[in-house]
């Protein structure tokens, strides 16, 4: 079960790019600057959504492993892993957090909420390996 949800979480991630429309080649310049200025970056909604589910299987596998015996290592998450409404919670508001940076952030610097969201994506998964390396322990 713990390898089969895994799987789907990573080919989620690898698979969720957005589609990009061709761009109109007599376009001028100054008005792809504009609306490129105003366009999101492409990868931010992938690095959304793949932290959404990242979030998602670390509540998960974190409940799950607690109701087997595994503790919640994360001493300043230790509490609220005790009540699963509590965790959910934390866990959606950080998600939410996460995101509102990096859409405040692109609209002053791509780049950085691009890497911003890598970053968090990263931790994320850190603790997604973590998680399961924990439950596969727990066979």
């Amino acid at each position: 079960m713990v390898r089969t949800a895994t799987v789907a979480l990573l080919a989620l991630i690898c698979c969720a790019t957005p589609a990009l429309a061709a761009d109109d080649r007599d376009a001028t310049k100054e008005k792809r600057d504009i609306h490129q200025a105003d366009t999101r970056p492409a990868a931010l909604p992938t690095l959304y959504t793949s932290l959404a589910a990242l979030q998602f299987y670390d509540g998960y596998s974190t409940l799950y492993g607690q109701s087997r015996g595994a503790r919640e290592a994360n001493p300043t998450m230790q509490w609220m892993a005790t009540s699963p409404a509590r965790f959910w919670t934390i866990k959606a508001a950080t998600t939410a957090a996460s995101i509102a940076i990096a859409e405040r952030m692109w609209k002053h610097n791509r780049v950085g909420a691009i890497v911003t969201m890598a970053a968090v994506n990263g931790v994320a998964a850190a603790v997604a390996v973590h998680n399961t390396s924990v439950l596969q322990r727990q066979r």
